[in-house]
């Protein structure tokens, strides 16, 4: 394959634009990162104010199937350029983008679990402490997920990734009822955009074709809403997830073909850019402000929500401009002792991406304050 999707380093100070750069991909990862603070917000809103939001609650069960698919795939878009560098860069690359964050954030969500132990009255012991290693803490399981697709993604690289995604896709629907149909279809969806990744050239001519549009997106969201309205399936079905199949494919080609956007989609594409700061920012401010929103008087589901996603919008922002400005900030994202870090050149610092690490809601069985 001569030509390869790309995605710059989302983390850490910001290098200058690549010409070869997707801006569409950054704004349709954003949209889909926008809707996870969106869900969280509300369904923290929700709890804290003992209120039902029927709207709210039916926009969450319609993007639910797509929010998590469509990052986890375009996760998978911009693996083969990663493994064609090498296995050594390939798990390097991971172990500074993934496990990194992973050990850092879920250090700081136990110390953060801790402070508000008396408000949560959830005891923090050392059998949650361990559950690091086996059951990641709140939101550090995308992290968790993510370390064991792009390890699988290796293993079978000779194989090819369609079918691994098969395989994974019958799984996710044979263990419907079962805690791992979640892990399932996410790694269907991871593997699905490796495949993808693969053929650039068609999956952007496929983006062009309005009849896969139709085809791709819209008739399966108004399969799925009618599906929704009707109760035909409960709202975590499995099933709903083969619906996606299409919509996301056809939405992240859609993408990949957009060099540049509209303007207005300009701030959804600086939120896809730097992805893994606004997703793992955002859920302490997110249970922090909703909480100081409740103390502070009654307000409906939809105003604290609103209030909510734009305080965690503004927070992720700093630090992201934080981020750029130091290198203590920013190593909360990324491994930061050079020396360890793979080189293009002697003494030349590795310029490999994150690709694209993005995810949505917490674990299955996630409360408010654990998972």
């Amino acid at each position: 394959m001569t030509e390869q999707l790309r995605a710059d380093v989302d983390v850490g100070p910001e290098r200058p634009r690549s010409p070869r750069r997707f801006e569409g991909i950054d704004a349709l990862r954003g949209a889909a990162l926008l809707l996870v603070v969106l869900m969280h917000a509300s369904s923290i809103a929700v709890q804290d104010l003992d209120q039902a939001s029927p709207g709210l609650d039916a926009l969450a069960q319609f993007f639910e199937p797509l929010r998590m698919p469509t990052l986890m795939f375009l996760s998978g878009l911009f693996v083969p350029q990663s493994l064609a560098k090498g296995t050594r860069r390939y798990f390097a690359g991971k172990l500074q983008t993934i496990a990194w964050p992973y050990f850092v954030w879920s250090a700081l969500m136990l110390a953060f679990l801790a402070a508000i132990s008396s408000v949560s009255g959830r005891v923090i012991d050392l059998a949650i402490a361990s559950r690091i290693f086996y059951h990641p803490l709140e939101h550090t399981w995308f992290l968790a997920y993510l370390g064991v697709y792009f390890v699988l993604a290796w293993v079978t690289r000779a194989v090819g990734p369609l079918w691994p995604a098969s395989v994974l896709l019958a799984l996710s629907i044979v263990s419907d009822t079962s805690g791992w149909s979640w892990f399932f279809a996410l790694g269907a969806f991871f593997m699905a955009g490796v495949f993808a990744g693969r053929f650039p050239a068609g999956l952007r001519a496929l983006g062009r074709s309005w009849s896969a549009v139709f085809l791709g997106v819209i008739a399966p969201s108004a399969a799925l809403i009618v599906i929704l309205v009707s109760g035909f399936l409960p709202p975590d079905s499995s099933l709903l997830e083969l619906l996606a199949v299409p919509a996301v494919i056809v939405m992240a080609a859609r993408a990949a073909g957009l060099r540049r956007i509209y303007r207005w989609a300009r701030p959804l594409a600086f939120i896809g850019r730097r992805s893994i700061v606004f997703y793992l920012s955002h859920w302490p401010v997110v249970i922090i402000t909703s909480q100081f929103l409740a103390w502070w008087g009654d307000t409906s589901v939809g105003l604290h929500t609103a209030i909510t996603v734009a305080g965690s919008l503004a927070a992720s922002t700093v630090i992201v401009v934080m981020s750029d400005r130091s290198q203590l900030v920013a190593a909360l994202f990324r491994w930061p002792f050079r020396r360890w870090q793979p080189s293009d050149r002697p003494g030349g610092p590795d310029s490999e991406t994150v690709e694209d690490d993005m995810s949505e809601h917490g674990p299955s069985d996630a409360t408010r304050h654990g998972s």
